[in-house]
C-alpha cells in the first residue's frame, strides 16, 4: 500500500522509519522546513538500534516528504499528530484522500474518530492506537527513549475483511533491529482504545492535578485515595459507554497511579512543566463530557479539567 504519514515527529518519525527499513512504500506529509530536511538530510532514529549501543544513530535517506499544497493519491495515511493538531490537519489531508484510502489514527482518545467520519465518513476510517516513548530531538533525530514500541489497528466494527488484512500486511514488518517494534491487528479496538485511554488519563490527571510523580503523590496521607477515585471515574465512564474495563485492567492502573517510591509521570505533566501545548481536550475533557452525558459523576477529573484549561487558555 502507498502509505502517507501525516507528521514526521516523534511517533510518525518512527513507525515511519521501521515501514521504510522494511522497504514500504512511505512517504511523509510534515511543514515545509521539516519535509525540506527529510529530503536533505535524511530521517535520524536514534537509540535501541543494532550494535551500536543506545546512542547509536541510523539515517534513512533518499526520504519522500511533501507538504501542504502538494497533490498525489495514497492506499493508507497514518495521522501521527498530537490531537490538538487534528484541526489543523484534518482539511490539509483532503487531496490524498481518494475513495479506496483508508485513513489510521493514531491519535490519544476517541474524539477524533468521530471528527475524521464526519469530514471523510465513517467507512474511510480505522482504529489504532500506539505505545511509543520517542522524542524529536532540536535537529529533527527520533529518539527512542524505552523498548516496546507498538502499534495496534482494527475495523471500527470489529470485522477482519480484505481491506484490514492489507493494512495489517502493510503495517507488520520484520523486526530486525534492534527497535522492538510489533503490529497487531484487533477485533476489539474500541476496547483496547478505551483501555489506553483510561491508563492515560488517569496517570496523567494524577500528576497533573496533584503537581508531582507518582511515588510523591503516594507518599501524602490523601493521595493514594485520591489516585484511586481518579482511575475508579475513568473506569466508570468507560463501563457506562458499553465498555467496561476488567478487575485486571483497573487493578493495573490503579497500582501505576498508588505505587510507593514510583519515579513515573506522563507526557501531559512533563508538557506541563515545560510550558508546552497539552491535549487537555481529548484526554482529560472528553471523559468529562461522557460522564456528563451518561450521568457518572466525575468530580475529580472535573478539577484537573479545570486546572489544565487554565493553563492552556494562558498558553501564548
Amino acid at each position: 500500500m502507498r502509505t502517507l504519514i501525516v507528521g514526521a515527529g516523534a511517533i510518525g518519525g518512527f513507525f515511519g522509519s521501521r515501514l521504510i527499513a522494511a522497504g514500504r512504500d512511505v512517504t511523509f506529509l510534515a511543514r515545509e522546513n521539516r519535509a525540506e530536511s527529510l529530503r536533505r538530510d535524511g530521517l535520524r532514529i536514534a537509540g535501541r538500534l543494532p550494535a551500536g549501543g543506545p546512542d547509536a544513530v541510523e539515517t534513512f535517506s533518499g526520504i519522500r516528504a511533501i507538504s501542504v499544497g502538494d497533490h498525489d493519491s495514497f492506499d493508507l495515511v497514518l495521522l501521527a499528530v498530537k490531537s490538538y493538531a487534528l484541526h489543523g490537519v484534518i482539511d490539509d489531508i483532503a487531496p490524498f484522500i481518494g475513495p479506496e484510502t483508508t485513513i489510521l489514527p493514531l491519535l490519544n482518545g476517541l474524539k477524533h474518530i468521530d471528527t475524521l467520519a464526519e469530514r471523510y465518513g465513517q467507512e474511510a476510517v480505522v482504529g489504532g492506537l500506539c505505545v511509543a516513548s520517542s522524542q524529536l530531538l532540536g535537529d529533527g533525530t527520533v529518539r527512542l527513549l524505552l523498548p516496546g514500541t507498538s502499534m495496534t489497528y482494527g475495523e471500527l466494527d470489529g470485522s477482519v475483511g480484505e481491506r484490514i488484512r492489507a493494512v495489517d500486511e502493510t503495517l507488520r514488518v520484520p523486526n530486525r533491529d534492534g527497535a522492538e517494534y510489533t503490529a497487531k491487528l484487533s477485533e476489539h479496538i474500541l476496547a483496547d482504545m478505551w483501555v489506553k485511554w483510561v491508563f492515560l488519563a488517569s496517570g496523567g490527571a494524577v500528576t497533573t492535578l496533584m503537581g508531582g510523580p507518582v511515588g510523591r503523590v503516594a507518599a501524602t496521607p490523601t493521595g493514594p485515595e485520591t489516585a484511586r477515585a481518579i482511575v475508579e471515574e475513568c473506569a466508570a465512564v468507560a463501563a457506562a459507554s458499553g465498555y467496561p474495563l476488567s478487575e485486571r485492567v483497573v487493578d493495573a492502573a490503579i497500582e501505576r497511579v498508588t505505587e510507593q517510591g514510583s519515579r513515573f509521570t506522563t507526557s501531559m505533566y512533563r508538557d506541563l512543566e515545560e510550558g508546552r501545548p497539552i491535549e487537555v481536550e481529548s484526554v482529560i475533557g472528553d471523559l468529562v463530557d461522557r460522564g456528563s452525558a451518561l450521568g457518572v459523576p466525575t468530580p475529580l477529573l472535573g478539577a484537573c479539567y479545570a486546572r489544565l484549561c487554565v493553563y492552556a487558555n494562558a498558553l501564548p
